[in-house]
């Protein structure tokens, strides 16, 4: 991997920090959502909370390790990931697989019903699946960008 830490300023550690927390949040709500026995809308949010747990998390990150942006649109946290992480880590990747699924959870009625073959129980079994596939990677940019709060 290519990253780099450098030196946060005081204003730059808050900024992490209040990344961090939204992320952690979000990332509580999105566990407690998708489960095997959520409704369809539980299943929408938690899929939307579950992109923005990454999202945040990913901001705090990139601010350690130099970003010095004060906006970062949605479709651009994917490459940005990938150009500071390097493209083997496929964080980029997953990440713009969750927000493909925000968006879709989110805006497109249809196309929530026709991925998931109008299956909620299809849907249920992704959601589990979802959360269990992307942990262990949130928890790796969540303490990544944590560690730096302590320098």
């Amino acid at each position: 991997m290519k990253s780099t830490r450098i030196s946060l300023t005081v204003e730059q550690k808050q900024a992490v920090a209040r990344h961090l927390r939204i992320s952690d949040g979000f990332m509580q709500v999105a566990r407690s959502l998708l489960r095997s026995s959520a409704e369809e809308s539980e299943l929408r949010t938690g899929f939307s909370r579950l992109y923005y747990a990454f999202f945040h998390a990913g901001l705090g990150l990139l601010i350690t390790l130099g970003w010095r942006g004060q906006q970062l649109e949605h479709g651009q946290l994917p490459p940005e990931m990938d150009r500071r992480m390097g493209k083997r880590a496929n964080l980029g990747r997953m990440i713009l697989s969750l927000y493909e699924l925000r968006k879709c959870s989110d805006y497109d009625n249809p196309t929530f019903s026709k991925q998931f073959n109008q299956d909620i129980e299809e849907a249920r079994r992704r959601a589990v699946y979802e959360i269990r596939r992307v942990q262990s990677n949130f928890n790796w940019i969540y303490y990544e960008a944590r560690k730096a709060l302590s320098q």
